[in-house]
C-alpha cells in the first residue's frame, strides 16, 4: 500500500462483492492510506442479490478503514453503478466535498427502504447535507422527483446529465417536469456548460416552446443534448438537414451561444427516443 501513496484515481469495472467483498475491503484500506486518492469509480455489471449483502457490503464499506479523526473531505469524484448506497453519518462525512457524482443504477434490495438505499433517500440526504456538486449524471433507474428538491437547494452546476424514466402516470411525469423547469433548472443557468436531458416519451421534459427561452439563458453552454417533441418537426423535413434547418429557425438565439460545440447527432438520436 505504501507504494501507492501517489495514486489519485481508481476504477473498478466488475463485481466488487465476489468472495465476500474482499475487493471492496481492499479498496477501503487503499482509500484510507492514499492521501491523494480523490476519484473513485465502481461499476458492478452484475446483479447484486440480498444474500450477497449480508455482510453490509456497499458504499459505506468503502470508508470503513478510515479512522474517525481522519479529516477525509478529499474525495471529489465518485461514480457508482449497481452498488448499494447507505448514506449514514460516516459516509456523508466523506462525501462532504464531492464535486462530481455519477449514479447510474442501484441494485434491488428487498429491505432497501430500511437501509436508506432508495433514490429518494439519496437525494434527500444530499440536500440535507448541503453537498454542492459541479457535475451530476443520473441514470433513468435512479431518477426521482426528490432530485428536483436537491437541484433547487443550490446553484453552480457546470454539467448536468439526466435520463428521464417512464413515470407511473403521465400526470406525475408532467408535474415533475414542470417542477424541474420552474424551480430546479433556473438555479444553474448561469454556470451550465454541458446539459443533457433525454426523455423516453414526449411531454414537458422535451425541448419545446415551454423551455427554449430558459435554456437560452445558459450563456456558458458549450454542449447541449435534448429530446425534441415530434410535433415540432414537420414530417417532410425529417432528415438530418431538415432538423438542422428547423433548429436554426427556432434556436437562433441559443445556437449563437453554442458556437463551440453543439451535438447535432445526439439531437437526432433523441428524436428517435422521444416517442409517444
Amino acid at each position: 500500500m505504501d507504494s501507492l501513496n501517489a495514486l489519485e484515481s481508481i476504477n473498478i469495472l466488475g463485481d466488487p462483492f465476489k468472495h465476500s467483498g474482499v475487493l471492496l475491503l481492499s479498496l477501503s484500506k487503499l482509500y484510507a492510506s492514499s492521501s491523494n486518492l480523490n476519484s473513485i469509480t465502481i461499476e458492478s455489471l452484475e446483479e447484486v442479490y440480498d444474500v450477497e449483502l449480508s455482510g453490509g457490503h456497499g458504499l459505506q464499506q468503502l470508508f470503513s478503514s478510515s479512522p474517525g479523526e481522519n479529516p477525509a473531505h478529499r474525495l471529489r469524484y465518485l461514480s457508482i453503478s449497481n452498488v448499494p448506497v447507505r448514506l449514514d453519518e460516516i459516509t456523508l462525512f466523506h462525501l462532504a466535498n464531492l464535486t462530481s457524482f455519477k449514479l447510474s443504477s442501484l441494485p434491488y434490495i428487498s429491505n432497501g427502504a430500511d437501509l436508506n438505499t432508495s433514490p429518494d433517500n439519496i437525494w434527500v440526504a444530499f440536500r440535507r447535507s448541503g453537498i454542492r456538486l459541479e457535475e451530476l449524471e443520473v441514470g433513468f433507474e435512479v431518477m426521482a422527483d426528490s432530485l428536483n428538491d436537491y437541484l433547487s437547494s443550490f446553484s453552480g452546476l457546470k454539467k448536468l446529465e439526466l435520463s428521464i424514466p417512464s413515470f407511473d402516470t403521465r400526470a406525475a411525469s408532467e408535474a415533475s417536469a414542470v417542477k424541474f423547469w420552474s424551480a430546479s433548472f433556473p438555479n444553474h443557468v448561469d454556470t451550465l456548460q454541458d446539459f443533457s436531458l433525454l426523455a423516453c416519451y414526449d411531454g414537458q421534459w422535451c425541448f419545446g416552446h415551454h423551455n427554449r427561452s430558459l435554456i437560452a439563458k445558459c450563456i456558458k453552454l458549450e454542449q447541449l443534448e435534448v429530446s425534441i417533441l415530434p410535433g415540432d418537426i414537420p414530417t417532410h423535413k425529417s432528415d438530418f438537414n431538415g432538423i438542422v434547418s428547423i433548429l436554426r429557425l427556432t434556436l437562433t438565439h441559443l445556437l449563437n451561444v453554442c458556437t463551440r460545440s453543439f451535438r447535432m447527432p445526439s439531437l437526432t438520436q433523441s428524436l428517435q427516443t422521444c416517442r409517444t
